[in-house]
């Protein structure tokens, strides 16, 4: 990576907002370099296991990658290589560890949620509530309609709380779990775990705001690749059916490749964003905690 002269000026801590601010200046001072790195990465996954381990790799290097900026340590990618390809493996061992940890919360989550109704019947006290379904009593009452509708709503939002509250809490306290070990030395996948869950404590909320504030960042471009995906859709439809005898095959067979093209790209496009916001978080959560200094603990 080319050494950059003017790195970010941060704050001693930065606000929810400057770590918006930061990680898109990481993100375009050095694009090319990220999306060819997301592009590898995402072609390493069609490689089994060893490619998914690779995968993580590469993200962790992104990550690694615009922490060293932040530091104003910038470094190559050839010497970022150096330090992360030797834990490859931890990385894919700490992905499932995580899996399995999210499934299992998932599961007893599922798990009680379901014995908290059984017990309070609860169904009994919403069935009233179904009345908004008919429609000479919507007509009649339609200000009531309006408050069991909310009412309704709002029991959803609750039971929807229930299930994945936990598992969203869980991920949040180990967002961060792959740059302990793609930046820090004498450091293992247990130990990035125990890591992230120290660094991450009290700033769950925070997490989410950030990741809320990045979708809607991102909201525009989403629906921009949907759209022409769309049109794709119909031009090639169109002249599948004018030149290609089989239409239905060859009309399939374009569409899909499109589709995959778009979804390539925009996970390609997306996936350097968010390892940067974890490079940034990570930053900033070492400031609050420990008072980061000049260098990193692999003392380079």
């Amino acid at each position: 990576m080319s050494q950059n002269p003017n790195p970010p000026n941060l704050m001693p801590q930065l606000s929810i907002g400057n770590v918006i601010n930061v990680t898109l200046h990481l993100y375009r001072a050095q694009l090319k370099l990220y999306l060819k790195l997301s592009l590898f990465a995402y072609l390493w996954l069609l490689v089994p296991l060893y490619g998914w381990a690779k995968f993580l790799s590469i993200s962790a290097l992104i990550s690694r990658l615009g922490f060293r900026e932040l530091m104003g340590q910038p470094e190559s990618v050839r010497d970022a290589e150096r330090y992360v390809r030797p834990r490859t493996w931890s990385f894919l061992f700490t992905a499932i560890l995580i899996f399995f940890v999210l499934f299992g919360t998932l599961i007893i989550s599922f798990i009680l949620t379901g014995l908290f109704l059984s017990i309070t019947r609860l169904e009994k006290v919403i069935a009233p509530l179904e009345s908004v379904s008919d429609e000479k009593f919507v007509r009649n009452h339609i200000l009531l309609a309006v408050f069991f509708l909310i009412l309704l709503l709002l029991f959803l939002l609750i039971f929807l709380t229930c299930l994945f509250l936990p598992a969203v809490w869980i991920y949040s306290r180990f967002f961060i779990l792959d740059l302990p070990l793609s930046s820090e030395s004498n450091v293992n996948a247990i130990q990035s775990l125990c890591r992230s869950w120290k660094l991450t404590r009290g700033y769950f909320w925070a997490i989410q705001i950030i990741f809320i504030i990045s979708i809607l960042l991102f909201l525009p471009i989403e629906i921009l690749l949907y759209l022409t995906g769309e049109l794709i859709n119909v031009v090639t439809s169109k002249l599948a059916a004018s030149f290609i005898s089989s239409y239905s095959l060859a009309d399939s067979i374009l569409v899909e490749m499109f589709s995959w093209g778009i979804t390539l790209f925009n996970a390609v496009m997306l996936m350097p964003f968010f390892q940067l916001i974890k490079a940034v978080v990570y930053y900033n959560l070492r400031l609050r905690r420990e008072g980061l200094g000049l260098r990193l603990r692999d003392g380079r």
